[in-house]
């Protein structure tokens, strides 16, 4: 074998491992990019879900939740403050789950459950009060997509008061 031989297998060689080498980072990179995809997925729907579970979580939050469903404008000034402060932070996180499965990163029966449950407090007579009073506070994106939500009578769901009545009665 001569020594030209030997270079042109040599640069063949180079050629295939830095082939292989770009093969081997792509696929890296394209299962670092799911993994993160599925842990802000993770995170968001987990976010939510505790939020739903500390509307109720001590004896004087849900007792404030029941009085919330009922008539939001009958609460204290302060109760109203306290009770604005989870909805926001409830919508928050529908905000970004609505985002997910709107750009295909969260399937539609995960969505579709999420969003009842979110749907069904704001379609309480107490929900829909605070609603109409905030909703023009927030980008359209959202106030168009919520507000559309509540009156679609294909989101087969009840006010909360209905659907979880175990908690009023």
């Amino acid at each position: 074998m001569t020594l030209e031989s030997l270079g042109n297998l040599g640069e063949f060689v180079g050629s295939l491992a830095v082939l292989i080498t770009l093969i081997y980072l792509a696929r890296q990179y394209h299962q670092s990019i799911a993994e993160k995809h599925t842990e802000s997925l993770n995170v968001a729907l987990g976010t939510h879900v505790h939020r739903i579970a500390q509307i109720t979580a001590t004896d004087e939050d849900a007792e404030l939740f029941r009085r919330f469903c009922e008539d939001f404008f009958a609460l204290s000034l302060n109760d109203r403050g306290r009770v604005h402060a989870v909805m926001l932070d409830l919508l928050l996180s529908f905000n970004q789950v609505l985002r997910l499965n709107t750009s295909g990163m969260l399937d539609d029966q995960e969505f579709e459950a999420i969003r009842g449950t979110f749907i069904s407090i704001l379609r309480t007579a107490g929900g829909r009060a605070w609603w109409e009073a905030f909703k023009h506070m927030t980008p359209e994106f959202l106030n168009t997509s919520v507000s559309a939500m509540i009156d679609d009578d294909n989101i087969r769901v009840g006010p909360f008061t209905e659907e979880q009545s175990f908690l009023f009665k």
